[in-house]
């Protein structure tokens, strides 16, 4: 095999057929010893070749770069691979006979040292994954169990892992399921269960649906799903309150099937941020009545929403845009649309852009959109108007440059390479500002492809990515969905045409998920207004008991510029206790700190900065903290995750008392070494040093002829 530069082996490729590069070549060589066999003045063969060379070289490197030239370098490289057992350290597993579980993993450990110790690593994962460096630290005392930073270190570490081996009672409390990821990844899981198995009576609510930015006195639907077992044809009545005070009563017989639907109607009399709660009462013998209740948050909206449609032309994507706004009887559409150049269709009745709440931009700007068009929708964000783009092969990525500023992402450079792409769904990032009514990974991460520039970007501190970019099972660095929330300003950047896709897709299946999304979006994007010179914000609203709370914290002066010189602190109280925690500066206005409350109930989150003297001198939240640890709720093992994570990865699962029989397999099945493949490429039509050799040779040509007196 050659070697070259430390690589193995490499190749070159070419966008076009070798037998067309290899004849122009010959041509290009052939024409330019021609055009030197006779010169006036006549000159020294040397010359006449040497000048001869130095114009073959600029043509055929000229016709070489049009064929876009890539050099592939490949590394092959052998390494040790290891089987990783990551230990569930979490208290869920503790709830029932604590003692016996911990011998039991400890038993299990103690066999796999035995067997073949310099072939297994170990490690203990709750909320993160940590070293397991003494199985004598093992105490089933960790608060939360995070799964998704579990395939986050196995991904990270694939290279030098044989098989995973996951001990663990599959109750997720923190993070998203990654099941599809997992069986993406293509490392064998071999998962062993422990925990509880018995069977438990208990009834509890297990889902709540709901749109979290709604209209004032505007009627919307909240669908409650109840779970029970062993409970089936008890009454139960079902309420929903609203801080604190009753607002509509249900009576249920429990289904047999264990699962009840129950819709409630509201209609909120008054703006703002109002607390919500669904409890259930309670029977005699449930294994716990924690989970009989749920607190939630809604944003209630003051008034109706004038949208603007800003298109560089028609569309099919936007058609699709423009009939999910019109299912909300809240929203006034008016569309801006150019037909042609210099050419806007507007409604007849259409108003200024000044009276604008919204603006949704798609294949905007374009080539053929004039900066005094621009400009105007330039001016209207830099007031703080909230803005949904849509980056398509129609948008002129040179003026998009101009929106920049105000984007999730920041342009490194630009592209014309197209390529189809798939939705995969960040799950926290998107709950934390979408209710779950669209919500749904299943949906999200099955969604038809869509086309996307490949240009390169990088993710602005305050950005956050909603919905990530995969090709075939890589995640690409490039978002599609990013949204941006500082100061008074917010933005969606969706990165993707063709989407229309989407609303065809589940026409029949989930008719609602296109246009929840987009009603979402634009009701989400309007709450900008709301923005204060002085703000606080919180990770999420509802938590658990000993959950990490996320504080932040954003500080302007009075034309919006950011202030990282104050110092911010934070009162956290509830009706009996209080504390003060200082937040950090961050940068760009943004300050910033965590911290595990000790209270429980209604938390009163009071901030003051040293900035102000005035009413920006503060800013309050309020967050629900349940008074039962998140590993408390559910407390049966999930026997079914398990099964399906490890068949779904081709590994294989077993209770820990029948271990043996995966320890066996996995121990047989073992490979020590294994190839890893590292591959890398260099764009030589894309390489400015080649531009530059070429811009050389022709000078030296001209000189040349210069001289000898040929010009």
């Amino acid at each position: 095999m050659i070697t070259f530069l430390g690589f193995s082996d490499f190749y070159l490729n070419i966008n076009g057929d070798w037998f067309f590069l290899l004849i122009g070549i010959f041509l290009l060589l052939f024409f330019s010893f021609f055009v030197y066999r006779f010169t006036l003045p006549q000159v020294s063969k040397f010359k006449r070749i040497s000048l001869a060379l130095l114009r073959s070289t600029i043509l055929v490197l000229v016709f070489f770069l049009i064929f876009e030239p890539t050099l592939h370098f490949i590394n092959e490289s052998k390494v040790k691979k290891y089987n990783y057992v990551f230990v569930d350290n979490s208290n869920s597993i503790a709830i029932k006979d604590s003692n016996k579980n911990i011998y039991r993993i400890k038993n299990l450990i103690e066999k796999l040292k035995d067997r073949n110790k310099e072939n297994y690593k170990f490690f203990f994962f709750a909320d993160k994954v940590d070293s397991l460096q003494n199985i004598e630290n093992l105490n089933l005392e960790k608060s939360s169990t995070n799964f998704s930073s579990l395939y986050s270190f196995i991904k990270n570490r694939r290279s030098e892992i044989d098989k995973a081996v996951i001990v663990s009672d599959g109750i997720i409390t923190q993070g998203e399921d990654p099941s599809y990821n997992f069986e993406k990844l293509q490392v064998k899981l071999f998962t062993v269960g422990i925990g509880d198995t018995s069977k438990q009576k208990d009834v509890s609510i297990e889902n709540i649906t709901y749109n979290q930015n709604i209209f004032v006195n505007k009627e919307t639907q909240i669908e409650v799903s109840i779970v029970n077992k062993d409970f089936e044809n008890q009454d139960v009545i079902v309420s929903l309150s609203e801080e604190n005070q009753p607002i509509e009563k249900k009576s249920i017989k429990l289904n047999q099937s264990g699962l009840n639907k129950i819709t409630f109607k509201y209609k909120p009399t008054k703006s703002g941020e109002r607390k919500l709660k669904i409890e259930v009462s309670r029977l005699n013998n449930e294994m716990s009545y924690q989970n009989n209740f749920k607190t939630f948050f809604v944003n209630v909206l003051s008034s109706k929403i004038k949208i603007g449609l800003i298109a560089s032309s028609p569309s099919s994507d936007l058609s699709a845009i423009n009939n999910s706004l019109k299912k909300e009887p809240d929203f006034e559409i008016y569309k801006y649309i150019q037909v042609e150049k210099n050419k806007i269709w507007k409604n007849p009745d259409n108003l200024k852009l000044d009276s604008i709440n919204v603006f949704f931009l798609l294949n905007f700007p374009s080539s053929l959109t004039a900066n005094e068009d621009i400009s105007k929708v330039i001016a209207q964000i830099e007031k703080g108007k909230p803005f949904f783009i849509s980056i398509s092969n129609y948008t002129d990525l040179t003026k998009l440059k101009l929106f920049e500023k105000y984007l999730p992402i920041s342009l490194k450079n630009t592209s014309n390479e197209i390529q189809k792409i798939q939705a995969q769904v960040n799950l926290n990032e998107f709950t934390a500002n979408f209710s779950q009514v669209s919500s749904s990974p299943n949906l999200w991460n099955n969604l038809a492809p869509v086309d996307q520039i490949n240009f390169q970007s990088a993710l602005k501190p305050e950005g956050k990515i909603i919905v990530n970019s995969r090709l075939k099972d890589f995640e690409l660095n490039n978002p599609l969905i990013a949204i941006r929330n500082i100061g008074n300003q917010r933005s969606m950047m969706l990165n993707g045409y063709n989407f229309w896709y989407w609303q065809m897709q589940y026409a029949e299946s989930s008719p609602d998920f296109f246009p929840n999304f987009i009603i979402e979006t634009a009701k989400w994007l309007s709450q900008s207004k709301n923005k204060k010179y002085f703000s606080l914000t919180t990770n999420k609203k509802i938590f658990y008991q000993n959950e990490k709370i996320e504080l932040t914290a954003e500080l302007f002066d009075q034309t919006m510029n950011p202030v990282d010189t104050s110092s911010v602190t934070v009162r956290i109280k509830n009706q009996s206790t209080s504390e003060d925690i200082i937040l950090s500066s961050k940068g760009n206005g943004i300050y910033q700190a965590d911290f595990t409350p000790s209270a429980i109930g209604e938390v009163f989150l009071e901030a003051t900065n040293s900035y102000y003297r005035d009413a920006n001198k503060s800013a309050s939240a309020r967050i629900f903290i349940n008074n039962i640890p998140a590993e408390r709720v559910k407390t049966k093992m999930d026997e079914e995750f398990l099964k399906n994570l490890a068949y779904s990865t081709g590994g294989k699962y077993s209770y820990i008392d029948n271990a043996e029989n995966i320890i066996a397999e996995i121990d047989e099945i073992t490979t020590n070494n294994n190839s890893v493949i590292e591959r890398s490429e260099i764009e030589i039509w894309n390489n400015l040093n080649i531009i530059l050799l070429i811009i050389l040779f022709f000078s030296i040509e001209w000189f040349i002829r210069k001289r000898i007196g040929m010009i």
